[in-house]
């Protein structure tokens, strides 16, 4: 029993630089994400812009695929945020304990929700979205729409914006973990 607290105790902070690690990348995937949200903009006013001119002008300036990139981007931004917001701390909570509680109630209620739910969840949509991709990948699936994108990268996007998720989960109950044994003075909570 000694040898697994002085585990527990020890591991921390030898797994701190890989929690710092993970929250460095969904930072950075983050920042592209700020130019995909500009881009995702500009194709939308260039959508609604080039509907009413091209009526004027009696062509057509706008296309399908223009409009299913401005929900592709939409969906990347949605896919590859999710880890990011976990970083912040920015998901909403229903909870009407949570508030109240000092900040190591609110780590173990966070290590024991991730360990929980979140990562069980993270597999059994990563198990569950990868025949799809696969297929997708077999049959380089397109939009059925004229003049379609193909589908097959943004569904690959799933089981990437799932593993990012679940690597920033393991970089939360890692940072949890070192605030409950001692290891950092802060709270991970943001």
């Amino acid at each position: 029993m000694d040898v697994l607290r002085r585990l527990v105790q020890s591991l921390p902070p030898k797994l701190l630089p890989f929690a710092r690690r993970v929250d460095r990348l969904n930072r950075w995937i983050a920042k592209f994400c700020y130019l995909l949200v500009m881009l995702m903009i500009g194709l939308g006013v260039w959508n609604v812009i080039g509907r009413f001119l091209g009526r004027l002008l009696g062509m057509n300036l706008t296309s399908n695929s223009l409009i299913e990139g401005q929900w592709y981007l939409f969906s990347l931004l949605f896919l590859l945020g999710g880890a990011y917001t976990l970083f912040r701390d920015g998901h909403v909570r229903v909870d009407i304990f949570y508030n109240q509680w000092n900040d190591r109630q609110k780590a173990i209620a966070n290590l024991l929700g991730t360990i929980v739910f979140l990562i069980p969840f993270c597999i059994v949509i990563f198990l569950s979205s990868w025949s799809e991709v696969f297929n997708s990948w077999s049959t380089w699936e397109i939009s059925p729409d004229p003049g379609g994108l193909p589908r097959y990268p943004l569904k690959t996007m799933i089981l990437v914006s799932v593993v990012l998720l679940m690597l920033q989960g393991i970089a939360e109950i890692i940072k949890n973990w070192a605030f409950l044994t001692g290891h950092t003075d802060t709270s991970p909570q943001r």
